[in-house]
């Protein structure tokens, strides 16, 4: 396991020795650990966040340092542990758009998914302006066309009112989840919007007219609400139109959760209720609220990134 900031150097260990599940995050700001018997490193099945691993449990013997290569990163959805308790500041601060709506490079036309890479630059799906727009991080006055932008259309240099892609690589198309018909039962889906895709291949559906997240596991032909299925609504217990989903390293499941203009938090094997981490305030164009939040997502420090539909605009909530 490599050291926080080192390329080379590190400890020595079996990675199936203790899970992610039992390892608590390091001292963001210093990469420390408060118990006197750990060490903070990244661990390869625990995401980006560094995390306090147990003295006992490694060779105290360095690992022999890592040959040094080159390689190009590709964009792919952050693989994050986040505390189940973890907080976020409840007023966002608008990181690209706000301008009213428009297809000026410092406008949006109602964004839907978000896509935050490592060095926290932000790209969205910029629907009706048929483009995908880049912002990099501290830049938030203008954006980037990196696809489309040259009218609705079919060419190759063109889009047609872009949401989200979720890339296999397969040739041939499996089917994953429903295909039972339009309905409620456990092998239906009515009204399929946002998928998320996790390192076991479970699929994960927000069922938007069931008012309902539900979980695929690979292989299987039945699914398992985990979060709503209780009638549209605004309980603790309900969802009305939910829409982006990510699910974290531990089973957390984050909802944009539409039509209640919140997000909410689901923990894995709860699926009775959740919790409003934010939003919630009634719709509105404050920091503090939402007007038809689309797609979320994280940054690899755990910041949450919502597109505000309405408000033509995306919005970073910091996590404390």
């Amino acid at each position: 396991f490599q050291f926080p900031g080192a390329s080379n150097t590190g400890i020595c260990t079996d990675r199936y020795a203790v899970t992610c599940s039992e390892l608590t995050p390091c001292t963001r700001s210093t990469n420390n650990c408060s118990q006197s018997d750990h060490i903070c490193v990244h661990h390869p099945q625990c995401g980006d966040i560094p995390v306090c691993y147990p003295v006992p449990n490694y060779n105290k013997q360095f690992s022999q340092p890592i040959p040094t290569t080159t390689t190009t990163k590709l964009p792919t959805k952050q693989l994050l542990n986040i505390p189940a308790n973890a907080t976020w500041t409840q007023n966002g601060m608008t990181i690209a758009g706000g301008h009213g709506l428009g297809d000026a490079t410092n406008q949006l036309n109602g964004p839907h998914s978000l896509f935050v890479d490592d060095d926290q630059t932000v790209f969205t799906a910029d629907w009706g302006d048929h483009r995908i727009m880049q912002w990099k991080k501290g830049d938030t006055t203008n954006g980037q066309v990196v696809a489309g932008g040259n009218g609705q259309g079919n060419g190759l240099h063109q889009l047609y009112w872009p949401t989200d892609t979720i890339s296999t690589g397969e040739k041939n198309g499996t089917l994953v989840a429903g295909g039972n018909g339009k309905g409620d039962g456990v092998n239906q889906l009515n009204l399929p919007r946002y998928l998320f895709v996790d390192q076991q291949q479970n699929v994960y559906v927000s069922d938007f007219d069931n008012n309902r997240v539900v979980k695929w596991n690979k292989g299987e032909k039945e699914g398992i609400v985990i979060a709503g299925g209780q009638g549209k609504g605004g309980a603790l217990t309900q969802l009305s139109s939910p829409l982006g989903l990510f699910i974290d390293t531990l089973g957390t499941l984050y909802v944009a959760d539409e039509g209640n203009h919140r997000v909410m938090r689901w923990t894995q094997g709860d699926n009775k209720q959740g919790t409003v981490i934010v939003g919630g305030n009634s719709q509105g164009a404050g920091a503090n609220q939402f007007n038809y939040p689309r797609g979320l997502s994280f940054d690899r420090h755990g910041n949450l990134y919502v597109a505000d539909l309405h408000n033509h605009r995306a919005q970073r909530f910091s996590i404390e």
